[in-house]
């Protein structure tokens, strides 16, 4: 278990997750960025009556020869100015204020969200003592956390997208399994696994806890349905240590922006 974080610690986590953020974003749209400009050049009107650009390949090619590599890359720096401070600030802000809240409290009752709230690190079994007439939520859905407390800080996302992850670990436990997914929140079943391990945080394969306690996550396509309207997914990091018989858990709301 571990104690609650003060401000200065949170401000701190909010730091680095917008470092991360905002370093992993770069990365990713200096990768994706020639599929945005072919995707671009594919819908233009034809002329005459004649689509100048007629496939991506054909279109890739096209502009290669025609205008040169660089042209693949046109309008990259004003697309990361953009992109990237809206990236580090979004997920440095998110992890600094999330808490809980009234809705909470109305669903899993005060006795229980207090447990949670001052417990942030352990497992959601050491709540379930707290449990009283007036627990109605769900606390092994994100740890009880309702969506109604968070509207100010949900995650528009798009597809393709690279989510950095940090896991604070606090105290040692016997390898469990664990992964990180999209889970909508009205079944709480995973819509889609983004990164699974059946044997976390084991290293015995050679990798270290550092590695396994920081990775990206990439949201894939064909969420739209799903999890088009904000309050209807999280994603989500779960932890069952078996040995320990715990359970761990967070989540950020989001939605998928077309």
């Amino acid at each position: 278990m571990g104690r609650e974080k003060g401000a200065w610690e949170r401000v701190c986590d909010g730091v680095g997750w917008a470092v991360a953020a905002g370093a992993s974003k770069s990365v990713a749209v200096g990768v994706a960025y020639p599929h945005e400009v072919l995707r671009t050049r594919l819908r233009q009107a034809p002329v005459d009556g004649v689509l100048k650009y007629t496939g991506i390949v054909q279109c890739a090619r096209l502009v290669v020869r025609e205008e040169g590599l660089s042209a693949l890359y046109g309008g990259l720096t004003p697309h990361l100015m953009r992109a990237v401070p809206a990236s580090a600030i979004m997920f440095g802000v998110f992890e600094v204020v999330t808490r809980t809240g009234s809705a909470q409290v109305s669903a899993c009752g005060s006795a229980v969200t207090t447990k949670l709230e001052s417990d942030n690190t352990g497992p959601i079994e050491n709540s379930v003592p707290y449990m009283d007439a007036n627990y109605k939520c769900n606390i092994y859905l994100c740890r009880g956390y309702q969506y109604e407390d968070n509207t100010s800080r949900v995650m528009a996302l798009h597809a393709d997208d690279n989510i950095p992850f940090h896991i604070n670990l606090v105290a040692g436990h016997k390898p469990g399994y664990a992964n990180a997914s999209v889970v909508d929140t009205s079944t709480n079943k995973v819509v889609a696994a983004l990164k699974t391990w059946d044997h976390w945080p084991d290293v015995t394969d050679g990798s270290t806890y550092d590695q396994k306690t920081n990775f990206n996550v990439t949201i894939p396509s064909g969420l739209e349905s799903a999890c088009g309207t904000a309050g209807k997914c999280v994603i989500q990091w779960y932890w069952y240590a078996i040995a320990n018989d715990q359970t761990y858990e967070s989540c950020h709301d989001f939605y998928i922006v077309s």
